[in-house]
């Protein structure tokens, strides 16, 4: 029905709309969304507005809890090292049943290369939703549709702060370049067939890939003013 692709249209444009000011930084992380607020001064119906809202909650930059405003993401320095830990753990082990299972890496193979070539290009925002693909689909190549859950909602909200913290803040591509190696490690060693050492591969690659929320966190805390801030990842990891 036309009417009803109209409507589709109109959600995804406000979407658009709302994680470009997330993006460049005009609402801040932890900023309230009111869908009565923004309806009227946006012109739209309300439930246009709680539509994008729900598609920008589902990529991880908008914080929906019952009874209370919509927020913009904001995850704390200890919400990150917590991240970090946990997420070592469940990819190691998404790794793990990957390997076990014998998966297909043609996907994660096209996604590298793809992040690859958007560090060529300088496209920041290219690369991380790579970044973010790659790691969706190893939790996908487990097999364990409870385990591909748990890592879902763990990394959608991380890769989403962290583009906001990284757009915001210019962090370079270059940040990510070091990482292509541990990508394409973990790849070698899911299709290695060897479950132990996909799983150790994939616990050491986060640990290192924790170093990228360093930076974000670093030049977060030097553009206001404070000591730098490091995510405190074991060096087990």
């Amino acid at each position: 029905m036309p009417f009803r692709a109209q409507g589709q249209l109109l959600k995804h444009r406000l979407a658009a709309d709302l994680r470009e000011e997330i993006l460049t930084g005009r609402l801040e992380p932890g900023d309230p969304i009111v869908e009565t607020q923004l309806a009227p001064k946006l012109g739209v119906a309300q439930a246009s507005i709680r539509e994008a809202i729900n598609i920008l909650a589902a990529e991880g930059f908008i914080e929906k809890e019952h009874g209370k405003s919509a927020r913009v993401i904001q995850l704390t320095e200890d919400d990150i090292a917590g991240v970090y830990r946990i997420r070592a753990v469940l990819e190691g082990l998404a790794a793990r049943l990957a390997a076990e299972e014998k998966a297909d890496t043609t996907e994660l193979e096209e996604t590298l290369a793809g992040m690859t070539e958007a560090i060529r290009q300088g496209n920041l925002r290219g690369v991380i939703e790579k970044d973010a693909t790659f790691h969706l689909q190893v939790a996908g190549l487990s097999g364990n549709r409870f385990l591909e859950r748990q890592l879902r909602q763990i990394l959608v909200p991380l890769f989403a702060f962290t583009m906001i913290r990284a757009t915001k803040f210019g962090v370079s591509v270059e940040a990510w370049a070091s990482g292509v190696d541990r990508h394409r490690l973990m790849i070698q060693a899911i299709r290695s067939g060897d479950p132990v050492f996909a799983e150790q591969t994939a616990i050491y690659a986060v640990g290192e890939f924790a170093s990228v929320a360093n930076e974000v966190w670093a030049r977060n805390e030097l553009n206001s003013g404070k000591p730098d801030t490091v995510v405190d990842v074991p060096a087990s990891l």
